[in-house]
C-alpha cells in the first residue's frame, strides 16, 4: 500500500492546540496529499499529536497518548509511522504562552479541569502541562537539522506572514503550480477570533509570561523555524 503514496505527501505534527487543523486546511488548498489524517490511534507514530518524546512521563494531559515508541531520528520515525524511510513532516510550533492559553481552555473542553478553573492560577498543574510540552518540542529540536525531511513553522509568523510561510511549505514540498493567491481570510472554517488571540502574550500579566518561560527549557524555540 506505501507504493501508492505521492510527490507531495506529508505527514503533520505538532502537539494539540498548535494550529495543526488550520495548517492541515492549508495543505489541502495545495497540490498535497496529507497522510495522517483522519481517525490514528493515540499510541500510534503516525498520529499528528503522537508524544514522540523519550520521557513517556511527562504524557500527562491524555493519557491515550501514552506509548512505548523511541524514535532517534526523523527516518526512524517515519518507519515507525508509514514502513518508509522519504516522508516529509510539517511540524507546528506555537509559543508556549499562547499555547498555555489555547490549552487552558481545551483542557475545560475535554473537563480537564473545572470551569472555573485556570491553568495560570494553577502553578503545580501548568507545570505539569508545560513538562508535558516541553519534552515533546525538545525531541524535534534534535531533529531540527533534518531540512530535507522536516520543516518547523511556528504559529503565530505563519498568521502574521502568511504569504512568506505559503512559499516555504510549497518549496519544502515541491509543489507545482501552487495557488499564490490564497488569502488567510479564505478559510472561512477557521475561528479567526483564535487567531486574533495570537498575541494573548502581550495582554496577560508579565510574571505569568515570565512563570511560563521559567518552566520551559526549550528557550530558544524561535531559532529553529
Amino acid at each position: 500500500m506505501y507504493n501508492i503514496f505521492k510527490k507531495n505527501e506529508v505527514i503533520i505534527r505538532g502537539i494539540q492546540r498548535s494550529g495543526t487543523n488550520f495548517l492541515e486546511k492549508i495543505l489541502s488548498e495545495l497540490d498535497t496529499k496529507i497522510i495522517n489524517k483522519g481517525n490514528i490511534g493515540r499510541n500510534k507514530a503516525e498520529h499528528k499529536h503522537f508524544r514522540i518524546q523519550d520521557n513517556k512521563s511527562s504524557i500527562f494531559m491524555d493519557k491515550q497518548y501514552f506509548n512505548s515508541i523511541y524514535v532517534q531520528n526523523i527516518q526512524e520515525l517515519n518507519l515507525e509511522s508509514y514502513n518508509k524511510k522519504n516522508i516529509k513532516n510539517i511540524l507546528i510550533i506555537k509559543d508556549p504562552v499562547n499555547w498555555v492559553l489555547s490549552i487552558n481552555r481545551w483542557a475545560k473542553k475535554c473537563n480537564w479541569i473545572s470551569k472555573d478553573k485556570n491553568l495560570t492560577d494553577d502553578y503545580d498543574l501548568m507545570s505539569k502541562y508545560l513538562f508535558e510540552w516541553d519534552c515533546f518540542h525538545l525531541k524535534w529540536l534534535q531533529f531540527s537539522k533534518d531540512k530535507e525531511y522536516l520543516l518547523i513553522l511556528q504559529w503565530e509568523n505563519l498568521i502574521t506572514n502568511f504569504h512568506e510561510n505559503l512559499k516555504k511549505i510549497t518549496n519544502f514540498l515541491g509543489v507545482k503550480n501552487p495557488n499564490v493567491n490564497l488569502q488567510i481570510s479564505d478559510f472561512k472554517n477557521i475561528n479567526l477570533s483564535e487567531n486574533s488571540r495570537i498575541l494573548e502574550k502581550e495582554k496577560i500579566n508579565i510574571e505569568i509570561s515570565d512563570k511560563i518561560y521559567n518552566l520551559v527549557e526549550f528557550k530558544n524555540f524561535r531559532k529553529i523555524y
